[in-house]
């Protein structure tokens, strides 16, 4: 589950957000901001296997104790809330405010 959860950080969550900014914030004369709002609800998809396993209000990802898994997802997270994307469940919210 750890290495699980580090991969899905890193590959899943922070990849539409690296287009987020890239079309939004660094190329807005692209005009490619249609592709941004795009990446953003693909992000959002993406989150329901984080939702779907914060749903027994875990406070860590996996064994019971703080490790690297959380420290990847919690920047994914906290990643989503600074570029304006982070509107997440709950359940999320509550496990990114710890």
């Amino acid at each position: 589950a750890f290495l699980n959860w580090t991969f899905h950080a890193d590959a899943t969550l922070t990849f539409p957000q690296t287009l987020v900014l890239r079309y939004r914030d660094f190329e807005p004369h692209k005009g490619l901001g249609g592709a941004a709002d795009d990446y953003a609800k693909w992000y959002h998809a993406r989150l329901r296997l984080l939702n779907n396993t914060l749903a027994d209000d875990r406070e860590f990802l996996c064994a019971d104790r703080f490790t690297v898994a959380d420290v990847c997802v919690g920047y994914a997270l906290f990643l989503g809330r600074q570029i304006g994307i982070g509107d997440y469940a709950s359940q999320t919210a509550a496990y990114l405010d710890r």
